[in-house]
C-alpha cells in the first residue's frame, strides 16, 4: 500500500481545523520558530495522520480476512518531512525516518530497536521471511535475526552505521545535473562526501 500523504501541497490550516495545535507542535532547531512554521508543521502532522488512518484500515481489513498474524507489515517512509534541511539531502532528518514493523505473534511488540537499518534490508529480509534463499551479493542484510529475537535497544552489535548516497530528488537542474554525495551515519556523526560541492 502507499499513500500520496505527507507529501506536499496541503490545505493551509488543515492541521489547526483538525484540531491540531500549532502553538504544541515541536520545531526542529534548524526552522525558524515562528507562526508560518509552526503552522505548516501542524498541517504536515495532519497529513501523516491521514496517511496513518489509511494503515489502520488496511489492517484491520487483513483481521477481517484472516490474514493479519499472517502478513509481515512494515510502515516506513522514503525520506524525511518535507521541509529545509530534512527532504532530499544527506542529514539525518531526511534518512532517519520511521519504520514500524509487525508480524503476528512473531515479532514482539511494544520494542525500540536502536540498529542502523537501511532499505536495502528489506529485500533479504522479505525472502527470508518467505523461506527462499537469499542469493549472494545483496547489498542488504535481513532484519530477521532482530525482529525475531526479544531485546530492545541495539540488538545486532555490528549495525551502528549506515551508508545513504544521493544523486537527484527531482530533475531540477540544467541538463540533470546530481548532486552526487556518499554519507556515513552513526549515533553521534554524518560522514558527507559531496562531490560536486560547487553546485
Amino acid at each position: 500500500m502507499g499513500t500520496k500523504e505527507p507529501h506536499r501541497v496541503y490545505k493551509k490550516g488543515i492541521g489547526a481545523e483538525n484540531g491540531i495545535n500549532p502553538d504544541k507542535v515541536t520545531v526542529p532547531d534548524f526552522l525558524p520558530d515562528n507562526t508560518t512554521i509552526r503552522n505548516d508543521i501542524a498541517d504536515y502532522l495532519f497529513e501523516v495522520q491521514w496517511a496513518d488512518r489509511h494503515l489502520e484500515r488496511a489492517l484491520n481489513y487483513l483481521e477481517k480476512i484472516g490474514q493479519l498474524d499472517n502478513t509481515l507489515v512494515v510502515y516506513t517512509s522514503d525520506n524525511g518531512m518535507p521541509f529545509p534541511r530534512a527532504k532530499a539531502i544527506s542529514y539525518n532528518y531526511c534518512v532517519q525516518i520511521p519504520l514500524a514493523m509487525i508480524w503476528g505473534d512473531k515479532i514482539k511488540p511494544g520494542r525500540v530497536i536502536e540498529d542502523f537499518v537501511n532499505h536495502v534490508d528489506f529485500a533479504p529480509t522479505f525472502l527470508e521471511a518467505a523461506g527462499v534463499e537469499v542469493p549472494a551479493g545483496l547489498s542488504g542484510k535481513s532484519l530477521l535475526p532482530i525482529l525475531l529475537s526479544d531485546k530492545s535497544g541495539l540488538v545486532d552489535k555490528s549495525r551502528t552505521s549506515t551508508v545513504t548516497g544521493f544523486e537527484r530528488h527531482v530533475w531540477a537542474r540544467t541538463e540533470g545535473d546530481v548532486y552526487g554525495r556518499r554519507v556515513i551515519h552513526t549515533k553521534d556523526w554524518v560522514y558527507i562526501h559531496d562531490f560536486n560541492p560547487d553546485r
